[in-house]
């Protein structure tokens, strides 16, 4: 039996074709299950922000930060202050860099610019249910947010 060299043509197009994608999906850099970028994805209520010059402890109602974050899965995140939604923008979050010695934190950035979030935030996480947003800098707030379920 003898085969017809268009359908060798058509099946060696088809492996190639299965090949290169298996190639690039192969590729693609997903979150890892437990990074802070997988564990960050869903909704955070404010339970408290501490900080400042004689460091206390404020309730939400107290203070000027979203009183709920929402993080989607497609790198935008929702602000709320009660019910009210503050803003809804994108946000990445990166390694920082570690200096003199100084512990590797992972940072938060939301926004591009001052007009929603200004300063990048340290982010960490206590347990998968409990966050912290840390200044970093300057009056030092930490603003601890529990996953709503």
């Amino acid at each position: 039996m003898r085969r017809h060299p268009a359908g060798a043509l058509v099946l060696r197009a088809t492996r190639i074709a299965l090949a290169g994608s298996l190639g690039c999906s192969a590729g693609v850099s997903l979150p890892k299950p437990g990074s802070p970028a997988t564990l960050i994805i869903g909704s955070w209520d404010l339970d408290e922000g501490c900080g400042g010059i004689a460091y206390h402890c404020s309730a939400p109602a107290a203070l000027s930060e979203p009183s709920r974050y929402t993080f989607s899965t497609t790198g935008v995140v929702t602000a709320f202050r009660g019910d009210a939604e503050l803003f809804r923008a994108g946000y990445t979050i990166a390694d920082s860099s570690a200096d003199r010695g100084q512990e590797k934190r992972v940072t938060l950035t939301i926004g591009g610019g001052p007009l929603v979030d200004p300063r990048p935030l340290l982010v960490r996480f206590a347990t998968s249910d409990t966050m912290y947003l840390d200044e970093g800098c300057c009056d030092r707030f930490t603003f601890r947010y529990h996953r709503v379920r």
